[in-house]
């Protein structure tokens, strides 16, 4: 990110912070949410409907839930089945 690399960029419809939180990375998800640019995207949406909250909840990371809920992650936000 010091040589000029957006870190709020989609790829493939999700945000680095998708990518931390479906692979239960706490760490990288804290330095992510220290970014003003990515706070804004905490409840963004992937392709599949899915905010970082609700990959980490399916996955069962409860760090990274903590980290989300902690970070002001809406969790009445539901995926496309409801859950």
């Amino acid at each position: 990110m010091q040589k000029g690399a957006d870190p709020a960029r989609k790829y493939l419809d999700s945000t680095l912070l998708h990518y931390a939180a479906s692979n239960g990375n706490d760490v990288i998800l804290k330095y992510l949410l220290s970014l003003q640019e990515m706070k804004k995207l905490i409840d963004e949406r992937d392709v599949c409907g899915d905010t970082p909250l609700l990959l980490a909840v399916k996955k069962g990371f409860e760090k990274v839930v903590e980290v989300l809920i902690d970070n002001n992650a809406n969790s009445k936000l539901q995926d496309e089945e409801g859950n």
